[in-house]
């Protein structure tokens, strides 16, 4: 399986990134780059003082993924525009994103607006915040429930619904008991079939994690961005949630994050039966997959060791947490309390 490491090519120069503004976009300004595992991603500041994110795709991207992605912005746009996501800059053709050749590679180009603020991951958190933070997911969630581009068909890795194909990569991990943990959340988290389908399906963000969500910088329970929709598929709707609430349960004030999250979601989708049976499983299935990947990943490739390993603390941490809590407490967690 292919660890997306064929997608980079050379790193792109900011002067380079400042011509492609210029010559796709009419845009003057100067170009920063900002970290990213596969993407050429540059802060643009233009003439005028307004902000943007040019994302140059690796090279073996495809541009029907791309342009699912887009489109789900576009979408997003017109179903929830209150609904801080990047707002699509169209290019001095009228395209939403542009095929051009970059040393010597056809790559595609897309210009998104920038939201102020700052990294969820570098705030204080609190239960306030995740509440807000379920809420805007929700949002989100109902705003892509009728998303219907056809979707380009892919293999993605993070797809928690096929979890199983990474569950031979625990051999990467050379700690024994961490290996063990790591096991035994896989097997815990396979779901009976016949719940599978009965699961509600749409297209989701799929990548809800502290990175990529922007918080306001006087007030950090305030949610000013969801970005990086570089993960958007077609899959069970409770995975969205799942991944997100991956990510708060190693905190130590997880429980209670976990049902503020919980609680600040269900405000805006009614859950159904079948997705609180899944939704302990698919967390467990994250937070397996986030130490497994990345420690694959990271051997890979050492000189990205660092941005790739960014989460893989935090999921130990939910790994552990929700191995000794009881069916009674999450339950009590499910209805939004502590237990």
């Amino acid at each position: 399986m292919s660890t997306q490491l064929q997608n980079r090519a050379a790193p792109m120069t900011s002067d380079e990134a400042v011509n492609l503004l210029r010559d796709i976009f009419g845009l003057d300004g100067s170009a920063d780059r900002l970290p990213s595992e596969v993407d050429d991603t540059f802060r643009i500041t233009a003439a005028d003082g307004k902000r943007y994110t040019l994302k140059v795709a690796g090279v073996n991207e495809r541009g029907d993924v791309l342009a699912f992605q887009t489109g789900a912005l576009q979408h997003l746009e017109r179903t929830a525009p209150q609904l801080p996501v990047p707002r699509v800059r169209r290019t001095l053709d009228g395209a939403a994103m542009a095929e051009v050749p970059v040393s010597g590679k056809t790559r595609f180009v897309r210009l998104l607006g920038w939201l102020e603020g700052m990294p969820m991951h570098a705030m204080a958190g609190s239960p306030t915040q995740t509440r807000a933070l379920g809420e805007a997911l929700g949002t989100l969630d109902r705003g892509l429930a009728d998303y219907e581009r056809p979707f380009p068909h892919f293999e993605l890795l993070w797809d928690i619904t096929h979890a199983a194909r990474v569950t031979d990569w625990t051999q990467s991990i050379a700690d024994p008991a961490l290996r063990m943990l790591t096991d035994r959340a896989f097997s815990d988290a396979t779901l009976d079939p016949a719940l599978e389908v009965r699961l509600p399906r749409q297209v989701i963000h799929n990548d809800i994690n502290p990175h990529n969500v922007i918080v306001g910088e006087k007030d950090a329970d305030q949610i000013a961005g969801i970005i990086d929709f570089g993960d958007l598929i077609q899959a069970t709707r409770i995975n969205d949630l799942a991944i997100a609430l991956s990510y708060q349960l190693g905190q130590p004030d997880g429980l209670a994050r976990a049902a503020a999250m919980i609680s600040g979601y269900r405000g805006q989708i009614a859950l159904t039966a079948d997705e609180c049976d899944a939704l302990r499983p698919r967390i467990l299935a994250r937070l397996a997959m986030t130490v497994t990947i990345t420690t694959r990943r990271a051997a890979d490739d050492p000189g990205h060791a660092a941005y790739i390993l960014r989460n893989r603390p935090a999921s130990i941490a939910g790994l552990e947490q929700l191995a000794t809590l009881s069916p009674r407490a999450w339950d009590t967690i499910l209805e939004g309390n502590l237990p």
